[in-house]
Order: structure tokens, then C-alpha cells, then sequence
């Protein structure tokens, strides 16, 4: 789990301060592989390189709420697919049944898109559980500028 101090929209490199944290994420506005995630890092001495956190960052600073982060990882910075630019839609979703028909007829990227879902439940269960015990904290602290909905949850509310 990383809490980014700072995220770095590598479209025009600006920044955004977090309230808390200890790490650099580069946001990019594309999937990328291994090779421009390894140069995205070099370039802005980043931990992590992902897709959100610049666009999430700005929408906090927009509204005058201190953005903190909290990401969990589930492709390493090694870990290589095949381009996966044709199976993102215009809209941005992905193509799941596309990419699925792709990866179907080719078995030696079956090892790695299992191990792509694996990581990638564990990453989910990490935030859960994150989140969970958060939720139950009995700190009555507010989160900083937080409005409505934004405070954290005693123990015994569902």
C-alpha cells in the first residue's frame, strides 16, 4: 500500500501536494507497460505510475478538500502485457470480452493475466481492509476539510 506525499500528472507535469504520505505516483492518462512505466519512474523519481490519481488529486484541490491517497498495486513495476490500448473503449471503459477473445487463443499470456486477477484481488482485499479498519476506528477525528459524508465511521454503524 502506498499514500502518495505527491502525484505528478506526466501529461503537463504539475503537481499536487497530499495532506499525508510518503511516496511520488506518476499519473498517465494511458495503460502503459514495463519499459515507459521503468522511464515514467526514472523521469519523476516516482514509486508508482497509475492511472488515477492525478485526475482524483485535481477534483479534491478543485473543490478546496485535501486529497490523501491510498493506493494498492496490482501490476509491479515489471510486469508486462501486450499493448493494451485496443481494448480500451472511446468512452474509457475497458473491453473485457474483447480482451478476453484475445487472450484466449494465445496460452502463453494465460500465466500472466491469471496472475494480473490474482494480484489484483489481493490489492482490492488490502484496500478493504484498510478501509475496514478505519471505518471501525473509534478516533472521533474529522478528516481534514471534510463536509458531509466524509467523516469516518464509529465502530458500530453499518
Amino acid at each position: 500500500m502506498l499514500t502518495p506525499i505527491c502525484v505528478i500528472d506526466a501529461k503537463d507535469g504539475s503537481r499536487v501536494e497530499a495532506g499525508v504520505g510518503h511516496w511520488v505516483v506518476v499519473s498517465v492518462n494511458r495503460i502503459v507497460g514495463r519499459e515507459e512505466k521503468s522511464r515514467l519512474a526514472k523521469a519523476y523519481w516516482a514509486h508508482a505510475v497509475d492511472m488515477e490519481s492525478a485526475a482524483v488529486a485535481r477534483g479534491a484541490q478543485a473543490h478546496d478538500i485535501t486529497f490523501v491517497g491510498l493506493k494498492a498495486i496490482s501490476d509491479e513495476a515489471d510486469f508486462e502485457l501486450p499493448s493494451m490500448d485496443r481494448f480500451v473503449a472511446s468512452n474509457g471503459g475497458f473491453r473485457t470480452l474483447a480482451f478476453v477473445a484475445f487472450v484466449a487463443v494465445r496460452p502463453w499470456l494465460w500465466q500472466r493475466v491469471i496472475r494480473l486477477a490474482i494480484n489484483s484481488r489481493k490489492a482490492a482485499a488490502a484496500l478493504c481492509e484498510w478501509l475496514e479498519q478505519y471505518n471501525r476506528d473509534d478516533d472521533e477525528e474529522e478528516l481534514v476539510n471534510s463536509g458531509p459524508g466524509l467523516h469516518p465511521i464509529s465502530g458500530n454503524q453499518e
